[in-house]
């Protein structure tokens, strides 16, 4: 706590112990952890490594000789180090969206189950008992040094879940984009599968931090990854990320974490359809009408919010042109861009104000998809005509329900009137 500087970044390995990287960052302080400051080196090794590992293979089966070896390693150089200072960027950038925005319970929720899942063990890294928890906020903010701890570990326990839970020949895209682009001998590596969950849950955490895991329930978390991947390529999100990192820094987090946000509210969309129905994602993934980047996302933030749900109804024959429509049209009519700003204004910090605001989103949702159906089933191709029928249908359902409501509060109070008599 006597160290003044603005940030300290840790060149060598256990340069400061945990309780000073706290103590200086409860300060005020900017710090990491020197697992994350050092892990483009790391990085780079395990590239170079599996890169040897197929090339090798390669000199004993004599289709290239030591020479060419040496080439190709040399060839790769670029493109491998770009790779390795973009994953170990992400790392600074997502210890920043996790502190401002991993309260209290979920924080609680995240280590009791890496603790349960994991080697973690909070006394090795001087961590108290869940209700002195609150000790690791500054100006309620997560410090970064804990936040980048509980990162790592959610990186091994996520990649250990995949292997074990996914069919990973499914996802071999991933294979080939760890490798460099004009690499192309690595189909049949020995750790093909390692890579392909290690790629995935980079990608995961990377873009939505520790809180991914804060939901976790063994049987249906595999349903989660694979909605997120989905998701992914849908809405493009590396490239939402790039360019909203451009932005000045008060506005790159507020836009990173309304991607996030969106993308979760996606996400328990299409996570019901997948699991509900037996849907052929590969066909949903053939859809390419919207160019996602961040102009796109800023003007049709709300609409893009129920786009799975677009996917999906396209994929049941629906046209997409006039769905595109239909939602607008809804979303406009309805002021649903107010309620979902007012919902998402909502700064949770319990898990009784989490559900509740849970439950906001879910009504909303539960309300436009509901709504997008019954104006679907009237059938009239007009969007405003087919919207004006189905509320005049609701109104003589409504002017019934109220009739029916006074007549039986009538007969109450006739009855609790007699009863008084």
């Amino acid at each position: 706590n006597e160290i003044n500087s603005f940030c300290i970044i840790e060149g060598a390995n256990l340069a400061l112990t945990n309780k000073a990287r706290y103590e200086y960052a409860l300060k005020g302080g900017k710090i990491n952890l020197d697992a994350i400051d050092n892990s483009a080196g790391v990085n780079i090794s395990d590239y170079e490594v599996n890169l040897k590992i197929v090339l090798n293979q390669l000199v004993e089966k004599n289709i290239i000789d030591e020479k060419r070896k040496r080439e190709i390693l040399y060839e790769l150089k670029d493109e491998v180090i770009k790779k390795v200072l973009i994953n170990n960027k992400k790392h600074s950038l997502i210890i920043s969206l996790d502190s401002k925005s991993v309260y209290k319970e979920k924080l609680i929720k995240i280590i009791d189950l890496l603790e349960k899942e994991t080697e973690f063990k909070r006394e090795y890294y001087s961590i108290p008992k869940n209700d002195e928890i609150e000790f690791f906020y500054n100006k309620d903010e997560l410090i970064r040094p804990l936040s980048a701890l509980l990162m790592l570990y959610s990186k091994i326990f996520l990649k250990k879940y995949i292997v074990k839970n996914l069919n990973l020949d499914n996802f071999t895209e991933y294979l080939s984009e760890y490798f460099a682009k004009n690499f192309d001998y690595y189909q049949n590596h020995l750790l093909k599968k390692e890579i392909i969950a290690t790629q995935i849950t980079n990608k995961l955490i990377n873009h939505f931090g520790i809180g991914f895991l804060s939901d976790f329930n063994k049987k249906t978390f595999k349903f989660k990854i694979i909605s997120y991947l989905f998701l992914f390529k849908i809405y493009n999100i590396e490239k939402l990320f790039e360019e909203a990192e451009k932005l000045p820094p008060k506005n790159k987090y507020k836009t990173l974490i309304e991607i996030q946000k969106t993308v979760k509210f996606s996400n328990r969309i299409f996570y019901k359809l997948i699991k509900q129905e037996n849907l052929n994602i590969e066909q949903l993934l053939d859809f390419n009408k919207f160019d996602i980047d961040l102009e796109f996302f800023k003007r049709n933030k709300t609409f893009i919010h129920f786009i799975p749900f677009m996917l999906y109804l396209n994929y049941k024959n629906y046209d997409i042109d006039f769905l595109t429509r239909l939602l607008n049209k809804i979303i406009k009519n309805f002021k649903i861009s107010s309620l979902l700003n007012e919902i998402n204004s909502i700064k949770p910090q319990s898990e009784i104000e989490k559900n509740l605001k849970e439950e906001c989103e879910e009504m909303l949702e539960y309300f436009v998809i509901s709504l997008t159906k019954k104006v679907l089933n009237i059938k009239n191709k007009e969007i405003n005509k087919a919207l004006k029928e189905y509320q005049d249908v609701l109104k003589e359902v409504l002017n019934k329900k109220r009739k029916k409501d006074i007549l039986e509060l009538t007969h109450t109070v006739n009855s609790m009137v007699l009863a008084l008599n």
